[in-house]
């Protein structure tokens, strides 16, 4: 219930967003800290497939590129259930793992980010079709309870990605 009214208040004060393309970076950087760690998107898109991975009838793919740079001298360790994706009426996603591994910078469901690193990866969510044109936010868990979460506003997924 917390969770909703967080949506429902960040719905209310949320930017919009400008088109996404498929290969080129956001128009602005979008970026986060959470817990000394940067999350910076750099694409947004949707497709219904990955690769060999399917999204099904009704159904699309949002693909999140992500740089996370981590200058701590110590291991950053996540999980994809750390990622969710909330649309701007109040579904939410988590990160699709059979997806995900087939993304050009893919991860399996616990990875780590290696002290004074940069790292790319890639989450898929799969969402209903229907709800690709609402406004969009990620939102990246701490790293324990003690972290609160860090929110990204991402806009409508607007542009498709290419088919391989």
């Amino acid at each position: 219930m917390a969770l909703l009214a967080v949506l429902a208040i960040l719905g209310m004060l949320a930017e919009k967003s400008g088109r996404l393309a498929k290969q080129s970076q956001l128009k602005s950087e979008k970026a986060v800290d959470l817990n000394g760690v940067t999350y910076t998107v750099m694409g947004f898109s949707h497709t219904n497939r990955i690769r060999f991975e399917k999204a099904g009838v009704g159904r699309s793919f949002l693909i999140v590129d992500l740089k996370v740079k981590n200058p701590k001298p110590t291991i950053v360790k996540r999980d994809m259930e750390d990622f969710i994706i909330f649309a701007s009426e109040g579904q939410n996603y988590d990160g699709d793992l059979d997806a995900t591994m087939w993304t050009t910078h893919s991860v399996s469901r616990y990875f780590r980010i290696m002290p004074k690193l940069t790292r790319f990866i890639t989450v898929a969510f799969k969402v209903l079709e229907e709800n690709l044109d609402q406004s969009w936010t990620l939102l990246i868990r701490g790293e324990d309870d003690k972290v609160s979460p860090a929110m990204i506003k991402l806009g409508p997924a607007i542009e498709a990605l290419a088919q391989d």
